[in-house]
């Protein structure tokens, strides 16, 4: 008997990003994107079993977070705007944190800039809809908490402050 033809599929592709993304190769978020891109192609081309959900995304933001050299964040921030555009998938608590941390690791002078406006947008977001999978925990805070010491300013520190007052009611 003939062997059915096999391919890949959203999990197997799911498995792949992760491979990639906890590999602590240089070109593990490069590669990562480049699987996802790969998976994207399949699903535009008619291969409903490689949907996108946002696992392959965050597996993606988080390979980028984890990357030790040449770290974009703006690479993150745009799977983000890609997943917001999508009808298939949208960002959850996960996808925010994990973009938040890509700036905290960068040597932006804006992270903390960045941090909290995209904390707020999630919150936001958890107040319009009350996704449970939207809703700001304390990893979010952390990592936002984080990026204000990353460029450690008079600005930044009442920022902090802020994020500790609003963490705290």
């Amino acid at each position: 008997a003939e062997q059915p033809c096999l391919q890949p599929n959203a999990l197997s592709y799911s498995i792949l990003l992760k491979a990639w993304g906890q590999s602590r190769r240089a070109d593990a978020a490069h590669e990562t994107l480049n699987a996802l891109r790969k998976m994207e192609r399949l699903w535009s081309q008619g291969d409903s079993s490689t949907n996108p959900s946002n696992v392959p995304y965050n597996i993606a933001i988080n390979a980028i977070a984890k990357c030790q050299e040449n770290l974009d964040p703006s690479k993150a921030y745009d799977l983000l705007l890609q997943m917001q555009a999508s009808e298939n998938c949208q960002p959850d608590i996960i996808t925010y944190t994990s973009v938040i941390e890509c700036y905290t690791k960068s040597n932006d002078p804006e992270a903390a800039d960045w941090a909290i406006a995209l904390l707020k947008q999630a919150k936001l977001l958890y107040a319009e809809t009350g996704n449970p999978k939207l809703k700001p925990n304390a990893r979010i805070y952390s990592v936002a908490l984080y990026a204000t010491n990353t460029n450690p300013t008079i600005g930044n520190i009442l920022k902090a402050r802020g994020l500790l007052v609003e963490l705290l009611d």
